[in-house]
């Protein structure tokens, strides 16, 4: 396992730009790669949700991740992302980020038949660890995607048992943020906080960090909002609250084309041609004006 501290601060699960034929566009992932590491972030989390990790063709990932390791690697840590529908998935993904001298995996549980009972995630979860002994394991619960949402009592005993030291949680659920928080201090657990909404909320309350997609586009709100919250400045860091709301309102809009609007927001910085992974569906010209109104109220 590597001896590297678990990442904490600002984590941002950056996209993926791709062409129309769903291949990795390499400068663009070159340049939001470099804007993000010259913005001050923490750590970049490479295809989760956000990255389409999940959605692109086994190739495809591969390029991803060494692109983002050959980029990014030596400046700042990086966590693969390795969700799958099934353990034989999820371990051909994490030999093959060991083979490129990854330090950190993201599991979550194994999706389209989910794994719903404790001991099939116990199992997953064993398995992953068992399967490299160079990298370490962070747990993600985002039971949006997966459809199961890990016990705070399971990433407890994973936590017992010395295989994760972290896990991302992006349920949207306060109270269940707040009792693993909790639950976590006890046993040396730390929590990433995934959901925009409770940015504030996670890290007042002891969360490690923050995994806001948003920062893809403005990663200085995010940035700034960590450093408030360690130096104590709470006012400054309700106001980098209430912006994080604004651009999850304003950039995400409606829930099915989240990923649209930041890919079209980060497109209109320059960086790629805002294209999401087939099936996605892009923007409406309508709602691009929308996202364009922002941006320029924004200069």
């Amino acid at each position: 396992m590597t001896d590297l501290c678990p990442p904490t601060g600002l984590v941002v699960p950056i996209i993926t730009p791709v062409d129309d034929q769903d291949q990795v566009d390499e400068p663009a992932y070159r340049a939001q790669i470099s804007y993000l590491i010259e913005a001050g972030v923490d750590a970049l989390f490479i295809g989760g949700t956000a990255g389409e990790g999940p959605l692109l063709e086994i190739n495809q990932w591969q390029r991803m991740v060494e692109i983002a390791r050959d980029q990014g690697g030596d400046q700042i840590p990086l966590l693969g992302g390795v969700t799958g529908t099934s353990t034989a998935n999820v371990i051909d993904k994490i030999q093959r980020l060991e083979q490129l001298d990854y330090h950190f995996f993201v599991v979550t549980p194994t999706y389209y038949v989910p794994s719903s009972s404790y001991d099939e995630q116990l199992r997953l979860f064993a398995a992953c660890r068992e399967a490299t002994d160079r990298m370490e394991m962070i747990a993600y619960n985002i039971p949006s995607t997966t459809g199961v949402m890990l016990s705070v009592d399971l990433l407890v005993d994973l936590a017992n048992r010395k295989w994760i030291r972290a896990a991302k949680e992006s349920s949207g659920d306060q109270q269940y943020l707040w009792n693993l928080i909790e639950a976590g201090r006890e046993v040396g657990l730390s929590i990433l906080v995934g959901d925009e909404r409770l940015i504030a909320f996670g890290l007042v309350s002891g969360g490690s960090g923050i995994v806001p997609v948003c920062a893809n586009f403005e990663p200085e709100t995010y940035v700034g909002a960590v450093r408030a919250c360690r130096e104590g400045q709470f006012e400054k860091l309700h106001k980098y609250q209430h912006r994080a709301m604004q651009l999850r309102r304003d950039i995400i809009g409606a829930e099915g084309k989240w990923l649209a609007g930041v890919k079209y927001a980060v497109r209109q910085l320059g960086v790629g041609n805002g294209r999401a992974v087939a099936p996605r569906a892009g923007l409406t010209e309508k709602e691009q004006h929308l996202i364009d109104a922002v941006l320029n109220a924004a200069k």
